[in-house]
């Protein structure tokens, strides 16, 4: 897996070589433009469209252009869809379906109240610095392509659907966060058929569902995330493989990690207080490093297991010893 500062690297490269160009036109909007999408569709690979605050119920698409879309001014300021009750922006608000890569940028923008938030296909896009708030459920879909879409310091927060359906796609998640989503039967965040999610340093507290991630033949990679008072499991993949480094679970109402037909590797990773338990495949659960403790406390001694059983001992000593405390 690569980590947050390879892809920034390879980001990086791919801008000096592309697309940050000294010919490069900035736009603004409402400025040069009246709408997001007349700069969109006057601008060329490596163009910068500026977007000053407002409120825009508009729909954008990137079309396949190298460009970059940034929102003016703080937190809050520039809006993308229908900022105030009952929410009724049609979606999707953001379309990326012909091809962007790492060089198509939208940034900073809020992201309110639509029955879609994103529709994708076939492309790998950057999306950093948003709050996608009060949205359905978004379309990632890709056919054997190798690129991944890539969200960066992000917040979903209060969406009332599941945030992303993947098929056949993989995505990347740096520093985002996930709080306050629900789908009252169903998954929560993500479900991926057939693909890969991976999050690095990302959080997820009080989001309610079935599962907060889901998958089938789909595999999940953790990586210093945070999961706290989530209702419904953490992870859930059927069929295919989770996989956790230095990540805590805490105060789940169902398993941290619900994995079916094996496959469940977690190390350097805190459990605590799972209703239904930790990891609910013992036997095919690898691991080493990692606390489990019911209370969510802070144990002075207990088991710690290794290759070759359970002794009783200190958790320093036993996760220096590269056990399992229990």
């Amino acid at each position: 897996m690569k980590n947050g500062n390879q892809w920034l690297a390879a980001i990086a490269i791919s801008c000096g070589l592309l697309a940050c160009s000294s010919h490069a036109a900035n736009y603004d909007v409402p400025g040069d433009f009246p709408t997001i999408q007349a700069a969109i569709n006057a601008a060329s690979n490596g163009d910068v469209i500026n977007v000053q605050p407002g409120t825009y119920n508009e729909q954008i698409n990137f079309l396949g252009k190298a460009i970059s879309v940034l929102a003016s001014g703080g937190m809050g300021d520039v809006i993308l869809g229908d900022s105030s009750p009952p929410y009724t922006a049609s979606g999707p608000l953001v379309t990326f379906k012909n091809g962007e890569n790492y060089l198509s940028l939208l940034k900073g923008f809020d992201i309110v109240g639509a029955d879609q938030a994103f529709d994708h296909f076939d492309s790998a896009p950057q999306i950093a610095n948003c709050r996608i708030m009060h949205c359905g459920t978004s379309n990632f879909e890709s056919w054997n392509n190798p690129n991944q879409p890539l969200l960066m310091d992000c917040t979903f927060q209060y969406n009332n659907e599941m945030l992303f359906d993947v098929l056949w796609s993989n995505m990347y998640f740096i520093g985002c966060t996930f709080t306050m989503n629900s789908q009252p039967s169903g998954t929560s965040i993500a479900y991926v058929d057939g693909g890969s999610l991976s999050f690095v340093g990302c959080s997820f507290s009080r989001n309610a569902g079935d599962s907060s991630l889901s998958g089938y033949y789909g595999n999940f990679s953790l990586d210093s995330c945070t999961f706290e008072d989530n209702i419904g499991h953490c992870v859930s993949a059927y069929h295919g493989w989770i996989s956790s480094d230095s990540s805590s679970f805490s105060n789940t109402i169902g398993r941290a990690l619900s994995e079916y037909e094996c496959g469940v590797s977690a190390a350097n990773s805190s459990f605590c207080n799972s209703t239904e338990g930790h990891v609910n495949e013992p036997k095919c659960y690898q691991g080493n490093g990692n606390v489990f403790d019911d209370l969510c406390g802070s144990s002075s001694s207990g088991a710690c297991c290794l290759n070759t059983g359970c002794i009783s001992t200190s958790q320093a000593e036993c996760l220096g010893a590269g056990g399992d405390f229990l």
